[in-house]
């Protein structure tokens, strides 16, 4: 047995191997077939918590006048994966995810306030096969399901009060695959695919002075996601490298006409006996995300772009190749710029804590 420190400068559970398997044993794989390029397969139990108070300031456009709000986010994912590796590689990730979120304007006996609740099963399973010596294909599937609870209050333009209650339950199917080539010693081609359905059932009631009647919908959305890259990759684990490079895009439901999510994808790592560590950068336009980021977005931690955005990231491990693992990550910070407030976006000073703890068995 041994112990394993994980220092990660990104929040826990990235999903972004687009080509080859990454050497941060937390990484999943967007594209099924790279889990073959992995030296190790792991199970894992964890749980994350990250925390984040923030404090917006809403301007008024052609006013000097301005107001705060108080942000708060808490959020919790605790659950299990399986990464395994060779010819036959599965993953399976299955967690329970939760959120809470608070919005208060800061002004003296103030009544507007916003809050969110949020329960998310979430899951993903992957199914990799190595074909021949230079050819591997994958199969994935998701389909995690949520429910949202938001209840809004506030005075309109007379001063008298109104409140709505929005709740909602949805369920998003993923189906897709995808293969990885290795086109000469150490090079390797990778691609994906993911057909996406989600089916959405929301109700509206309003109190209050609103007369708008109440409201619901359901309805069913598409959304298409795929991308390729480039990738090398040294045949060790325990001493080597390991770059990525990837682009990928996901389309919207028609119905909406929404220009296309973006994310170019760009990793750098290297694993010499005990010590591994590495370096990513994503940049990302419009509406673009990840299955296993589902919560982060809708609890508002994370927020669309309609210009590319980058995000920095790396990982350090410490300990030899196999037997059991205690893994703890940790992340702290103070930032100010912009942050969504009503769909628009306003200055904010943001902290942030993160705390993620996890066992894993290597072999």
């Amino acid at each position: 047995m041994y112990l394993a420190l994980l220092i990660l400068l990104l929040p826990i559970w990235s999903h972004a191997q687009i080509v080859t398997a990454s050497y941060d044993r937390t990484i999943l794989s967007k594209n099924p077939a790279s889990s073959t390029t992995r030296n190790l397969g792991q199970i894992a139990l964890f749980s994350s918590f990250n925390n984040s108070q923030s404090e917006i300031t809403e301007a008024y456009a052609g006013s000097p006048t301005s107001v705060t709000w108080d942000e708060k986010i808490k959020m919790n994912k605790t659950g299990i994966y399986f990464t395994g590796h060779g010819r036959f590689s599965p993953e399976l990730y299955v967690s329970n995810d939760t959120a809470e979120k608070s919005l208060n304007l800061n002004v003296a006996g103030s009544t507007n306030h916003q809050n969110l609740k949020t329960n998310m099963l979430n899951n993903m399973f992957n199914l990799g096969l190595r074909l021949t010596r230079r050819l591997s294909i994958g199969f994935k599937y998701y389909s995690p399901t949520y429910n949202n609870k938001e209840q809004y209050a506030a005075k309109d333009s007379s001063g008298a009060d109104f409140s709505f209650t929005h709740l909602s339950n949805n369920k998003i199917t993923g189906i897709g695959g995808g293969a990885t080539y290795q086109v000469s010693p150490g090079w390797y081609w990778g691609a994906y695919y993911i057909s996406i359905k989600q089916i959405i059932k929301e109700s509206v009631a309003y109190t209050g002075s609103i007369t708008v009647p109440d409201s619901s919908f359901d309805g069913e959305l598409s959304q298409k996601q795929y991308g390729a890259g480039i990738s090398y990759l040294s045949r060790s684990m325990s001493k080597g490298m390991r770059f990525e490079v990837a682009y990928s895009r996901m389309e919207q439901d028609p119905t909406y006409k929404q220009p296309f999510g973006e994310e170019i994808y760009s990793a750098l790592e290297f694993s010499h006996r005990v010590f591994t560590f590495g370096f990513n950068a994503k940049l990302r336009k419009n509406a673009y995300f990840d299955s296993i980021e589902l919560l982060d977005y809708l609890a508002g931690a994370k927020n669309f772009s309609e210009t590319f955005t980058p995000t920095y990231g790396g990982f350090l491990s410490l300990g030899s190749s196999k037997g059991h693992t205690i893994g703890v990550s940790a992340l702290m910070y103070k930032s100010s710029g912009e942050k969504k407030l009503f769909n628009q976006d306003q200055k904010a000073i943001t902290t942030f804590q993160s705390l993620m703890i996890n066992y894993a068995y290597l072999f």
